[in-house]
C-alpha cells in the first residue's frame, strides 16, 4: 500500500508535508459545506464519485437556480419599495350615516352689492379722467384683487404712479382687503331665500358661513373653520371674515360661522356618543329629503360686468368638510386618491411670503402677516406661477416640492350634474299671491343630496407586509434552491467561523514530527495497517458483508489537508474529529 502527503513536498521534507496550504484548506472547506449544505444539487458538484461533466451539469444547474432565484427576491422587494400601497374596494359597504355630508361652497359671480358701491359708474368716471375720491380709489384697489377686468385707468387710482420701487408704494397695502370685501359684499340675506335641511326649514344664517376666497365673498356649508382646516392660529382671521354678531350671547351660537367640530375627524370619522346632530353634518338617508335644498335668488339690478366679466349667476364647489374651498382658475398638481390640498395651499403660502413677503387675502396667515397691496400683485402672481413650474418640475425628478404627507383616510364626492328651467313664477300662482317681490329676481333652487344608501368605499391598504415580504422570500429561496435563512446563517458560518475555529485549534495543537521519513514507516499484518508517528491508523476488518473498510482515526495534525491514500481523496479534519469510514 502507498502513502503519499501532498504533491509538492519533498519525501524528505516531513514538516512540508505536513503544512497545508490557503488554497487546500479553502477547497477542503468548500468540499466540507457541500456535503452538508441543504441546497438543492450542492452536493453533487463536489461528489468523489461522479465524473467531471456531471459535476459541471450540477455546477451549471445550481447557478442557474440561484441566479433566478436572487433575480426573483429582488424585483419582488423593489415593487415592495416603489408601489407600497394598493387600492381596493372594501368588500362590507358603508353606510351614508358614517360618512359627512358634503361641504358646499357658493360663490356669486357678482362679488359685491350694487346698492353699496357700483363699481361701473366709478370706473368709467376713472377713464374719463374725473376725479376720484380716496375712498373710492381705496375700493377700486380692493376690488383688483379679485376682478380681473378692472383695467388701470389714465389717472392711475392704484396710487402707486410715481413710485420708483415697490417699497415707495407699500403704503397703499394697508387696506384692510378682507374688510372691505366682506362690508362691498351681499348679506346672506340678499342671496338664499329659503333653506332646507333634511326636509326641514332652518334659517340660512345657521347653515350658510361666511368665506373668503381667491373669488371673494363666498357661502360655505357644513365646512370646518378656518381655525380647523389650518395648522397656525387662524381665529382672527374667522373674526375678520365673520366678526361677532351684536345679538344676545344666547343667539350668537345658532350663526354657522360660530359652530366647531364635536370631534369627528377624517382617520376616525365620528365618535360612538354622537348622533345625527353632530358636526360636520351627516344625513341619514338618501335622496333629496336627506340633503340640502336651498333657493338662491339674483336680481336683475345687481348685474355688473366690469368686475364679474360675462359670466353671471354662482359657482358651486362640492368638496370634504375638512378642504379648504378653492375656486382659483390654476391648480397645484394633487396625488389622485390623496386629500393634501390642505397643504399644499400653507406651501403656496410660505412660498409667497417668502417671494414678496405678504400673502394674498384669501391664504392663511398669522396675525403679524401682511396682506399684499394692489402694487404687490404682479409679485404674487408671478410667484404661484413660479410654483407650479417647480411643483410640475419635481414631479419629473421624483420628488416632491413641499413634501405633503398623503392622508390616510380621505373623502372623494363623485358629483352628478342635472339641471331644468325653473318657473318660479308659475310655480307659486297657483298658491299665493305673487308679490313685488319677485320683479327683476332670477331665482335658482339648488339640490344636493345622496344618491344611494350604501356605498363601497375604496381602501388603500398594504402592498406586503414586512411578514409577507418574508414569507416571500423564503418561499422564493425554499422553491428554487430548497434554502431557508439558516441556510445563510450555514454559509455565515463557513465564512467566518469555521475558519477562525480552525485557526485557534491549530495554535493550540503541537504537533511532533520525526527528522526523517525513514521513520515513518508502514506497518503492515493480517489485521491491521498502520501509520506511526504522524497521525494517522488505518485498521482493516472485515465485515458481515465481506467489505473491507478502512477505519481512519486522527491522531494529530496541525491544520490537516488533502491526504491521498491508495489514489483515494481524503478531506480530514483536525484533532478531535470523528473517525470516518470508506468502503472499498
Amino acid at each position: 500500500m502507498q502513502f503519499r502527503v501532498g504533491k509538492l513536498c519533498d519525501e524528505a521534507d516531513v514538516q512540508c508535508a505536513m503544512k497545508p496550504t490557503r488554497w487546500m484548506i479553502v477547497k477542503n472547506l468548500a468540499r466540507e459545506y457541500a456535503a452538508s449544505s441543504s441546497c438543492h444539487g450542492m452536493l453533487y458538484v463536489t461528489h468523489p464519485r461522479l465524473t467531471v461533466l456531471e459535476r459541471v451539469c450540477w455546477s451549471v444547474l445550481v447557478v442557474i437556480s440561484l441566479s433566478v432565484c436572487i433575480s426573483a427576491i429582488v424585483i419582488g422587494h423593489q415593487k415592495w419599495i416603489e408601489k407600497p400601497m394598493i387600492v381596493s374596494f372594501s368588500p362590507k359597504p358603508l353606510p351614508v350615516w358614517k360618512l359627512p355630508f358634503p361641504a358646499i361652497t357658493i360663490c356669486p359671480q357678482t362679488r359685491i352689492d350694487v346698492g353699496k358701491f357700483n363699481v361701473t359708474e366709478v370706473y368709467l368716471r376713472a377713464r374719463s379722467n374725473r376725479t376720484l375720491t380716496d375712498d373710492e380709489k381705496r375700493k377700486m384697489r380692493v376690488l383688483s384683487h379679485v376682478c380681473s377686468s378692472v383695467m388701470r385707468p389714465k389717472n392711475d387710482y392704484y396710487g402707486t404712479a410715481g413710485s420708483t420701487s415697490r417699497r415707495e408704494g407699500r403704503d397703499t397695502g394697508n387696506e384692510r382687503v378682507v374688510e372691505q370685501l366682506v362690508n362691498m359684499s351681499k348679506p346672506v340675506k340678499d342671496i338664499f331665500a329659503s333653506c332646507m335641511w333634511s326636509y326641514n326649514f332652518r334659517p340660512c344664517e345657521t347653515l350658510w358661513a361666511r368665506k373668503v376666497t381667491e373669488n371673494g365673498v363666498c357661502y360655505s356649508f357644513n365646512s370646518l373653520s378656518s381655525a380647523e382646516l389650518f395648522s397656525d392660529d387662524q381665529e382672527m382671521r374667522e373674526l375678520e371674515v365673520n366678526p361677532r354678531a351684536t345679538k344676545p350671547r344666547m343667539f350668537r351660537t345658532l350663526y354657522a360661522s360660530h359652530i366647531r367640530s364635536t370631534g369627528w375627524t377624517m382617520e376616525n370619522g365620528y365618535t360612538g356618543y354622537e348622533d345625527l346632530l353632530a358636526y360636520p353634518r351627516r344625513t341619514a338617508s338618501a335622496g333629496f329629503k336627506g340633503g340640502m335644498i336651498a333657493l338662491l335668488l339674483t336680481h336683475q339690478r345687481d348685474r355688473e360686468y366690469i368686475c364679474s366679466g360675462a359670466l353671471q349667476g354662482y359657482k358651486v364647489s362640492i368638496h370634504p368638510p375638512d378642504e379648504f374651498p378653492r375656486l382659483s382658475e390654476y391648480h397645484i398638481r394633487v396625488p389622485p386618491m390623496q386629500a393634501v390640498s390642505n397643504c399644499e395651499f400653507e406651501c403656496l403660502t410660505n412660498y409667497t411670503l417668502a417671494a414678496c413677503g405678504c400673502v394674498t387675502f384669501a391664504m392663511p396667515r398669522a396675525n403679524t402677516t401682511r396682506v399684499c397691496g394692489v402694487h404687490e400683485k404682479r409679485c404674487y402672481k408671478e410667484a404661484v406661477t413660479r410654483f407650479m413650474e417647480l411643483d410640475e418640475q419635481t414631479m419629473y425628478d421624483g420628488q416632491e416640492l413641499c413634501e405633503c404627507l398623503p392622508a390616510c383616510t380621505t373623502v372623494k364626492y363623485a358629483v352628478e350634474l342635472s339641471n331644468d328651467w325653473l318657473d318660479l313664477n308659475a310655480m307659486i300662482s297657483g298658491s299665493i299671491k305673487r308679490g313685488k317681490f319677485l320683479k327683476g329676481m332670477e331665482p335658482m333652487l339648488l339640490y344636493v343630496y345622496f344618491k344611494d344608501n350604501k356605498f363601497l368605499y375604496i381602501e388603500r391598504v398594504e402592498y406586503m407586509t414586512f411578514n409577507g415580504e418574508l414569507a416571500n422570500f423564503g418561499g422564493i429561496l425554499a422553491l428554487l434552491s430548497g434554502m431557508s435563512l439558516t441556510s445563510l446563517v450555514e454559509i455565515l458560518y463557513y465564512l467566518i467561523v469555521r475558519p477562525l475555529v480552525l485557526w485557534v485549534r491549530a495554535q493550540c495543537v503541537r504537533v511532533k514530527v520525526g527528522p526523517s521519513v525513514s521513520e515513518v514507516q508502514l506497518r503492515t499484518s493480517n489485521s491491521r495497517s498502520e501509520i506511526t508517528s504522524t497521525g494517522w491508523l488505518a485498521r482493516k476488518t472485515k465485515t458481515k458483508l465481506g467489505r473491507t473498510p478502512r477505519v481512519y482515526l486522527p491522531v494529530s495534525c496541525q491544520m490537516c489537508a488533502s491526504w491521498l491514500l491508495d489514489d483515494d481523496r481524503i478531506a480530514v479534519d483536525a484533532v478531535g474529529a470523528s473517525p470516518f469510514v470508506i468502503l472499498n
